[in-house]
């Protein structure tokens, strides 16, 4: 558990570096610092196309933090709100 380049990727909004981390076998769930994933750290930055990205890496939107909190807690963003709720019910079929 650490602070990984996916996560770097993500926070920073770095659309390619994720890409090329996730084709390379970054673990797309991995946990860092306080238990927050890629996809929270996108989220929370609104980095809408490193999300998508991650989601269709397989990203969890559900998974929580050491606050309880999962991706979707952190988006404050409609538009977020949307691709994370969109996903969430895509994997539940």
């Amino acid at each position: 558990i650490g602070w990984t380049p996916l996560h770097e990727a993500s926070i920073a909004g770095f659309y390619k570096t994720a890409n090329e981390l996730l084709k390379a076998g970054a673990d797309v769930n991995c946990k860092g610092s306080e238990q927050v994933t890629p996809i929270q750290d996108a989220v929370k930055e609104g980095h809408y196309e490193v999300a998508e990205l991650l989601l269709w890496y397989g990203a969890d939107p559900l998974l929580k933090n050491e606050k309880g909190k999962c991706a979707l807690d952190e988006a404050t963003d409609q538009h977020m709100r949307k691709l994370l709720e969109s996903y969430i019910t895509k994997s539940r079929r």
